[in-house]
């Protein structure tokens, strides 16, 4: 409705927006699979990914304030810095793309993909439960070694089930510990999406 109504030539930029609201990972995955068959324009693509993933930061924060608003705010300046650097390179790709190319490409953008499609849900709710445990366990095995290697490693799938569970978590991590353990996620999370 908001394509079709409100913003008819932002399609594609706002499938990104949308989609960075529930997973900026997944909607990474599915608009760069289906732009590589659908033939989208690679700098429109790119802008939509780069607009997940501001909508990343945003999403964490809020969930942030609303499971732990001590750490929300520990990471308010840092993520709010870091949403609107990345929502001003989405715009300037897209705000470019639209200069070089106004009409070429306006049939492929009304054929968008659903960057929130079924498969890629199960796959993301698979890995939220696989996500929970695992944190637990190396929480109670390895301690905060082991969760700052964690840290790292879940950057390669949905972040947010190692998120939850750390900003419930408020007795036996420190602040400074899940602060951290959030940034070096998005850090990696960030590096595989570029990938």
């Amino acid at each position: 409705l908001l394509k079709k109504f409100v913003f008819p030539e932002s399609g594609l930029l706002l499938s990104g927006i949308l989609g960075g609201m529930y997973s900026s990972t997944a909607t990474t995955f599915s608009l760069a699979g289906k732009t590589k068959s659908a033939n989208y324009p690679p700098m429109l693509t790119a802008a939509a990914i780069i607009a997940a993933t501001a909508m990343m930061y945003l999403r964490i924060l809020v969930l942030s304030f609303l499971f732990n608003p001590v750490i929300g705010n520990r990471l308010l300046l840092p993520f709010l810095i870091l949403s609107i650097a990345s929502f001003g390179v989405s715009f300037f790709l897209f705000l470019k793309r639209k200069r070089v190319d106004t009409n070429q490409n306006k049939s492929k953008e009304e054929l968008q993909p659903n960057p929130l499609e079924f498969r890629t849900a199960l796959l993301f709710a698979f890995l939220f439960i696989f996500f929970t445990a695992l944190t637990h366990l190396v929480l109670k095995q390895y301690g905060t070694s082991g969760l700052n290697a964690l840290s790292f490693i879940v950057g390669v799938t949905d972040i947010d089930p190692f998120l939850l569970n750390l900003f419930q978590d408020k007795t036996t991590i420190s602040e400074e510990l899940v602060v951290a353990a959030t940034i070096q996620a998005t850090i990696s999370n960030s590096v595989l999406k570029a990938f």
